[in-house]
């Protein structure tokens, strides 16, 4: 969760997409982010980043987006035009 509350602290609405994990539960460390719930993915944001190496992301079709996608752990199949590994 430190990626979410890393771009959170600096100002950016943040939300995700968790197949596994529906609601953020309160940890030791998560204060931040705890409570929020998984989203459907879409490009109705400014950008979608890929974190984890989710399954279901392998056979999503991102290929129809119109805004940026970073993947982070290089799982994407279907990618759209705006793709950045990182």
């Amino acid at each position: 969760y430190a990626i979410m509350e890393s771009l959170e602290g600096r100002g950016a609405i943040v939300t995700y997409n968790d197949p596994h994990v529906p609601e953020i539960r309160r940890g030791r460390t998560n204060h931040a982010v705890s409570g929020k719930t998984s989203v459907e993915v879409s490009d109705d944001v400014d950008v979608v980043v890929i974190c984890t190496a989710h399954r279901e992301y392998l056979n999503h079709d991102f290929s129809k987006m119109r805004i940026p996608l970073v993947d982070c752990r290089d799982i994407v199949k279907q990618r759209p035009a705006l793709y950045y590994a990182a």
